[in-house]
């Protein structure tokens, strides 16, 4: 029993006992075995939407990039806060208050990462009630007297939970609202709307 207890205690004292590992941030980890934390990680979900409106690129660009017009467009997005009424410029934050395709409300916190109008804007989740990570990308393209649009957004839910209720039906609603929201902009400025102010 004695020979026993001491054959355990080398076990479970090895191999961390003088080799440093105790004090090793997990980030470090590629250093002690070659592997990189961030291909551990689970994968991105991605949710892509495209279509064409018939109007001029930089019209579209503003409507899309001035976040007071969301809540017109987008099924999920129920009011935003900050400084919203204008094209959105690197830099500037905002918040959004959200009902997500799981029915819960929330609200995110968004910085612009890149603004290179009239061709590309995206945005990036800086803070938000449910922990997750989350980027948007939109992105226009001028097509024979249109604007080809694509809202390309990449999210990963930090929950285990969370993540199997993506795979299960929160991916495929996340995907319903972004094509419904790609229409209802699309009857909107084809109908003249251009700004946050109207018509």
């Amino acid at each position: 029993m004695g020979a026993g207890a001491r054959v355990h205690r080398r076990v479970r004292t090895w191999p961390w006992r003088g080799c440093g590992l105790e004090r090793t941030d997990p980030a470090d980890y590629s250093t002690v075995f070659g592997v990189d934390p961030a291909a551990l990680a689970p994968p991105m979900s991605r949710i892509t939407s495209s279509i064409r409106i018939r109007r001029e690129p930089a019209a579209v660009f503003d409507f899309f990039t001035a976040p007071a017009n969301a809540p017109r467009w987008h099924p999920a997005s129920v009011s935003v806060a900050g400084a919203v009424d204008h094209q959105a410029k690197l830099g500037e934050t905002f918040s959004e208050d959200l009902v997500g395709a799981d029915g819960v409300r929330g609200r995110a916190k968004w910085q612009v990462v890149a603004n290179e109008a009239p061709y590309l804007w995206r945005i990036e989740l800086r803070s938000a009630s449910i922990p997750m990570e989350a980027a948007v990308a939109l992105r226009f393209r001028p097509e024979q007297g249109a604007t080809a649009v694509e809202r390309d957004v990449r999210y990963r839910y930090r929950s285990r939970w969370f993540r199997l209720l993506d795979a299960l039906l929160l991916r495929r609603r996340n995907q319903r609202d972004g094509d419904q929201g790609l229409r209802q902009a699309k009857r909107l400025l084809e109908a003249g709307l251009t700004t946050a102010g109207g018509a």
